[in-house]
């Protein structure tokens, strides 16, 4: 009784509380208008607008955490479960807003600025260079009348991403903290895969097709393909790096759960991308155990019916006369061939969807606007031209060469973690070259995770870096 007393005489500030209720009203207000006007997602929002507050305010007292909880909900994008209003405004922009805001009054203040790391020129450079080439190729489309919808929003989501690459890259202290990282999203990722049977309702197109209906969304499988192949090909390097036999354990069961649905997802370029990513964690450890395990996994996953089934009636598909073949080389043509009248500025981020119509694209814009060049260089080449495709190379190839470096070293430390993301790498630009799937925003923020994870470990990896016992 007496500290229940103490309590209700502790005073609550009046600006404080005044504020607090300012902000309830305000939500409830949203999520009664947009309720009324029939936007669920939005009202969604609102409605958990205040949770969401906290949890920030929460998270923000280290950007360590803001990074912890971007990467453990990122995951969820992969079966779209994140609605999409929440996704952009309150996800990205609102996690990494609140990121930047940190760093920025950290350095105002001067606040352990000898704790943060930074970046190399050969990784600060590429960087500059592709968000202002972001920027200039979509003002030249504004000018030139080439307006869309696709050209805003995949501007700024490119420029979240480049955001992405640097907080992850120089926000860890410790390759613990990496490893922790890659934890959470090896854990989010084995319990969308978990989730996944009882979330899908039918395999539109039949026993091939590649999108699930689900009751709230529709999940393209080349872009899950994505998801689980780049993170399949990680964790096999976590649980390679994992000192403990429990951490191994977990990390391996969660890589089988990743394999089950990439084979499910029947996607013959996250396939191809995990097989040479497989044959580079093998030259790379030269270790005929992790070859005979691995061996074990994959015959055990083929010998369930649905999965073997599928993988070779999806084999037998390849040939020259595939249909979705001969539509990726009438896509590549219009592209290579805007790309001749636009090489130096490109159309604008995405745009390539809408101006391939205006130089006369004979499938119907209510159709074939939905499609990009399906080849994740050629959509930079042609959006971005060539100093665009040149700075996005120079990002992708010198981030791996340099990880590799550090791989090839004897006893260095974080050796087999950089062997994992390398593989994911790998992974993603094989499966790119056939299928550009940055047209998903879980999957473009994705690559961005990547390759700032892979500066980090750089970082951390070479003498000199931070002290692996760091606290997170």
């Amino acid at each position: 009784m007496a500290d229940l007393e103490m309590a209700s005489a502790i005073p609550v500030p009046r600006r404080a509380l005044g504020w607090f209720l300012a902000i309830e009203v305000l939500c409830l207000a949203g999520f009664s208008i947009f309720l009324w006007l029939g936007d669920q997602a939005s009202a969604l929002i609102f409605l958990v607008g205040p949770l969401q507050i906290l949890a920030f305010a929460l998270l923000a007292r280290t950007d360590y955490w803001l990074l912890l909880y971007f990467a453990t909900l990122l995951p969820a994008t992969a079966l779209e479960l994140l609605p999409y209003g929440y996704a952009h405004v309150v996800f990205y922009a609102g996690t990494l807003g609140l990121l930047l805001f940190l760093r920025m009054t950290r350095f105002v203040a001067a606040k352990e600025s000898s704790r943060s790391g930074r970046l190399a020129a050969v990784e600060h450079m590429p960087l500059a260079i592709l968000a202002t080439w972001i920027v200039l190729a979509g003002a030249n489309a504004v000018l030139r009348g080439w307006v869309s919808w696709y050209l805003l929003h995949y501007t700024m989501v490119a420029l979240e991403v480049l955001l992405v690459v640097w907080f992850f890259a120089v926000i860890p202290q410790s390759l613990r903290q990496v490893r922790i990282l890659v934890y959470a999203m090896a854990g989010s990722y084995a319990v969308v895969c978990g989730l996944l049977p009882f979330l899908v309702t039918r395999v539109a197109g039949g026993f091939l097709g590649k999108t699930l209906e689900t009751p709230y969304a529709v999940v393209n499988l080349n872009v899950l393909a994505t998801h689980v192949g780049v993170f399949a090909a990680v964790g096999i390097g976590a649980a390679l790096d994992a000192k403990r036999i429990l951490g191994r354990f977990v990390l391996s069961v969660a890589v089988v759960m990743l394999l089950a649905v990439l084979l499910f997802t029947k996607s013959r370029g996250a396939w191809l991308g995990f097989g040479f990513a497989f044959l580079y964690i093998l030259v790379r450890t030269r270790s005929f155990g992790f070859l005979l395990l691995a061996g074990i996994a994959v015959l055990g996953l083929l010998s369930v019916d649905v999965l073997r089934i599928g993988f070779l009636a999806r084999v037998e598909q390849t040939s020259a006369q595939d249909p979705s073949l001969w539509g990726r080389f009438l896509l590549w043509q219009y592209a290579w061939d805007i790309f001749k009248g636009n090489w130096f500025f490109g159309v604008g981020m995405e745009n390539f969807r809408y101006v391939k119509h205006l130089y006369g694209f004979p499938w119907p814009a209510s159709f074939g606007i939905a499609y990009n060049t399906n080849s994740l260089p050629l959509e930079f080449l042609v959006d971005l031209g060539v100093v665009g495709l040149a700075s996005f190379l120079w990002l992708n190839v010198s981030t791996f060469l340099r990880l590799d470096r550090l791989a090839r070293m004897p006893a260095v430390r974080g050796k087999r973690l950089a062997m994992g993301l390398n593989a994911g790498i790998i992974v993603y630009a094989t499966h790119g070259l056939l299928d550009c799937v940055i047209w998903q925003h879980g999957a473009f923020m994705l690559l961005g995770v990547l390759l700032g994870l892979a500066m980090c470990v750089h970082r951390l990896g070479c003498p000199g870096g931070f002290q692996e016992n760091a606290n997170p």
